[in-house]
């Protein structure tokens, strides 16, 4: 990420245009607030854009409805037209876009990965981190600060609490939840929403002892509003929706509840500002706080209004298939029995969605429990007729059904790196030593996106048999998990190695088990000790480290054989003259501020700057000195002119 530290951010929520016409660049800043748009200057948002220094990220293609989606995709065409230099990132739900939806306009389409073991760790430390520090308290700051070690405890032991967690949105609500004492170790999804709609409509403000009748409104009463509001908007394929419309929604709804005296404006203002559940993010316009309480929300009015049928006939729609999943987990026995019927019924005789609306059903089968042996069989047979999966979302649904999938696999192998890839990935997702040994009949397809999945895969199972098995040959990785480094000293063919860890200790005795290692790079805010490197040279050719905390750059000199160097995030100020003394340095990358005065010690280098450059009077850099533009500059070169350039003092 440090290669965008130079970038400026411009964020735009598809959802706030749903109804309206998408923005132009100027409105790009005053979205963000009205002040800071009336203090930019006239034209700047195009200057930075056109100098290829702007970040837009473009959140919620699929908030956006789907009969607006191809007006979407040409404003994003005409946008990366206008400014090809600028950088742009495009979120959206899988179920709601092709893979290659953008892939005509030169996007890369990724697939946000679950969190992993490690990921979990860091998410719910922090969150009971921030928890406690906006406490003043301090013997309960300590107690909200201690709640992390028995939750992740609960969360390791629990498997599905495990699937639960890997999801953000789930494992902040399981941290709210344990926070406020509830027993979180029988929780499904299901029952995480529910206690979490609970903790949001009402236990919150009886925790904060505010009265919470006091529009004479009952739980069951806000629930049922908010559940005929989530459906309301889904209905009409609506994602935000002007207060005057929900208030007069609201008017009709109350007529049937006789016991409620408040005002249909009251209601609303009462659970906008008490809810948690509902916000006004343009003045007047109201949109659910995030789109899962609404689809769940959704699916509870499917149920309770017996919308069988429609649910049944929007199941091969990937925007209302989370919801029929979470009504199938929502409903009774017998309704969760018609409406698995219905779906397979739609998948016998409509051969166009056939696939889909089996990944629905094999997704439902891992929220419902004891369905009829005949509905079970016909639902595992389409799981294997499913196989091999072609996306990661079909492979995501089909793990749900666990290893009747991995049998089928076996007799119906993947043929393309494509569907390889999403095999491993459904191995990884279902666990366990039968998973592994499948994953491991790919180790040595050396396809990008197999190589990808398979190094993904590392954290879902022992890190050191993982590694034993599917990773001795791997001439090229990336680390971001430091618990994966139990298993590192097995990476004997590794060739270039990257260590991109946040606040760990990292021991780099490991090197003595790289005999092939040439290149290195090192992310970490600890203290460094390089030595053990010095034992690994000459084979050691390039090195880059990047930390907030101290270099230790007096060990460089005697690691032999290295011809590139890279020293980042902090000023060098007068330090750089040891690199002198490495006699086989032909290039050294600097990311942070650098006076060009210290540089001259290192005439006949080639010097790589990507920060300020700090020039002091009588300096004559060599045409050896090239400087990367970017960063905060101080000396900026008349023209564009290409990325490299070099630089001359005087």
């Amino acid at each position: 990420m440090d290669s965008l530290n130079n970038f400026v951010p411009f964020y735009i929520p598809l959802r706030n245009y749903a109804a309206t016409e998408l923005p132009q660049p100027p409105e790009f800043v005053r979205r963000a607030g009205r002040h800071l748009g009336e203090q930019m200057p006239p034209g700047w948002v195009e200057q930075v854009l056109s100098a290829g220094r702007g970040l837009i990220l473009i959140d919620g293609a699929d908030e956006v409805p789907e009969q607006r989606r191809t007006q979407v995709k040409a404003w994003i065409s005409r946008l990366t037209a206008d400014f090809p230099n600028s950088r742009f990132i495009v979120s959206t739900r899988p179920e709601a876009t092709a893979e290659d939806w953008l892939t005509h306009e030169d996007f890369t389409s990724t697939h946000l990965l679950q969190l992993s073991d490690r990921g979990i760790d860091r998410l719910v430390r922090r969150w009971y981190r921030a928890a406690a520090n906006a406490i003043a308290d301090g013997d309960e700051r300590d107690r909200i600060q201690g709640l992390s070690d028995p939750l992740l405890e609960t969360i390791n032991l629990e498997r599905h609490l495990r699937r639960i967690a890997s999801v953000p949105l789930m494992c902040a609500l399981l941290c709210a939840l344990h926070r406020d004492g509830y027993d979180v170790r029988r929780s499904d999804r299901q029952e995480v929403y529910d206690k979490a709609l609970d903790m949001l409509i009402e236990l919150r403000d009886t925790a904060r002892g505010v009265s919470v009748d006091e529009i004479g409104l009952s739980r069951k009463d806000k629930i049922s509003i908010m559940r005929d509001l989530a459906y309301w908007l889904r209905r009409n394929k609506l994602v935000d929706v002007d207060r005057t419309q929900v208030i007069a929604h609201l008017a009709r709804l109350t007529r049937t509840l006789v016991h409620v005296d408040a005002s249909p404006q009251s209601i609303y203002e009462h659970l906008l500002h008490r809810s948690g559940l509902l916000q006004e993010l343009t003045v007047n316009v109201m949109s659910f706080v995030h789109r899962s309480f609404q689809d769940y929300l959704t699916a509870q009015a499917m149920i309770e209004a017996d919308d069988i049928g429609v649910l049944v006939e929007s199941a091969h729609d990937r925007n209302w298939q989370d919801i029929v999943v979470m009504a199938a987990g929502y409903a009774s026995r017998p309704v969760q029995v018609r409406l698995l019927e219905g779906i397979v019924r739609r998948s016998d005789s409509e051969q166009e969605n056939q696939r889909s609306l089996g990944l629905v059903a094999v997704a439902c089968v891992a929220v419902v429990s004891d369905l009829p042996k005949t509905l079970q069989s016909a639902i595992e047979e389409r799981a294997k007729e499913l196989v091999p999966p072609t996306t990661m979302e079909e492979a995501a649904k089909l793990a749900t059904a666990g290893p009747l999938v991995l049998e089928a696999l076996e007799a119906k192998p993947p043929s393309t790196s494509a569907q390889v890839a999403a095999a491993v990935r459904v191995a990884r997702l279902i666990g366990g030593e039968d998973s592994l040994r499948y994953i491991a009949k790919f180790k040595d397809d050396d396809s990008p996106a197999v190589r990808t999945e398979i190094v993904d895969a590392w954290q879902a199972f022992d890190p050191t048999e993982f590694a034993r098995i599917m990773l001795p040959s791997i001439r090229e990785i990336t680390i971001t998990n430091p618990s994966l480094m139990a298993g590192i000293t097995h990476l004997t063919g590794v060739e270039s190695l990257s260590l991109k860890f946040i606040d760990e200790d990292i021991d780099l005795s490991f090197i003595d088990a790289m005999p092939k290692l040439k290149s290195l790079e090192i992310e970490s805010n600890a203290y460094l000790d390089l030595a053990p490197l010095v034992a690994a040279s000459p084979k050691l050719e390039s090195l880059t480290v990047t930390s907030n905390k101290h270099v230790y750059m007096r060990q460089l000199p005697d690691i032999k054989g290295l011809r590139r160097i890279g020293i980042g995030r902090t000023y060098f100020g007068t330090g750089l003259g040891i690199l002198s003394k490495c006699v086989t340095l032909d290039i050294l990358t600097l990311f942070g501020d650098a006076d060009l005065a210290t540089l001259q010690v290192l005439s006949g280098k080639t010097i790589r700057i990507a920060g300020a450059v700090r020039k002091h009077g009588g300096v004559e850099a060599t045409n050896t000195i090239e400087i990367v533009l970017g960063g905060r500059l101080v000396e900026r070169p008349t023209g564009s002119g290409p990325l490299l350039t070099e630089y001359r003092g005087g």
